[in-house]
């Protein structure tokens, strides 16, 4: 017959290991995308332009309902032979890169960029749906850029997203489980397997 104490054993044991186990999975979420940009009118017609877009977040975004605005902790984005990354913002950004949610679902990313650097001279916007991801808009002015001719045009978008190959890096200010507490845990949850098996295992011979 199992008594008081081993009963506090098991179930101190199994809420022990299971909400380990959550926490993990919790620390595991990430918005990362990769876009790419098709020129479909103007002078740049044609042409492809491709970036990316990455940064940690809690499981609570994913569930969030409503309209969410959350800055990557990476974006680049790969123009007329320049790469321009979310710290370009004092040079380039009009509006620092901003990804897009509604009720938990990517509608797109939004993202402003203008050069006037002599012989480079132009306006990128890249604007999120308003409901739907298939929505986003691409639109830019060349204005004075060596080898194109000025303009504006339109483009397609389409975003990719990015399948992690290890486990998404948990965030600095959580604290990353020691092996021995790991360990531990899973000795805890052992103990507790075996006193329910032989509390069963008296119940059938009592």
């Amino acid at each position: 017959m199992i008594n008081n104490f081993s009963k506090l054993v098991i179930a101190t044991a199994f809420s022990l290991t299971s909400s380990f186990f959550f926490s993990i999975k919790a620390q595991a979420s990430n918005i990362s995308f990769n876009f790419e940009v098709n020129i479909t009118s103007g002078p740049l017609l044609g042409e492809t332009f491709t970036g990316f877009f990455d940064t940690d977040v809690s499981d609570s975004v994913f569930t969030t309902l409503g309209f969410q605005e959350i800055e990557p902790d990476l974006a680049e984005f790969s123009f007329l032979g320049i790469t321009y990354t979310e710290a370009d913002v004092d040079n380039v950004n009009i509006f620092s890169p901003q990804i897009n949610l509604l009720d938990g679902n990517l509608i797109g990313l939004e993202w402003i960029l203008n050069s006037t650097e002599a012989d480079n001279n132009f306006l990128v916007s890249i604007l999120p749906g308003i409901s739907d991801i298939s929505e986003v808009s691409f639109n830019y002015e060349i204005i004075d850029v060596g080898g194109f001719t000025a303009g504006e045009g339109e483009g397609d978008i389409t975003f990719s997203e990015i399948i992690p190959i290890t486990t998404t890096p948990i965030s600095p200010s959580t604290t990353t489980p020691e092996s021995d507490s790991i360990f531990a845990l899973l000795g805890f949850g052992v103990l507790g397997v075996k006193l329910l098996q032989f509390s069963r295992r008296d119940k059938r011979f009592s």
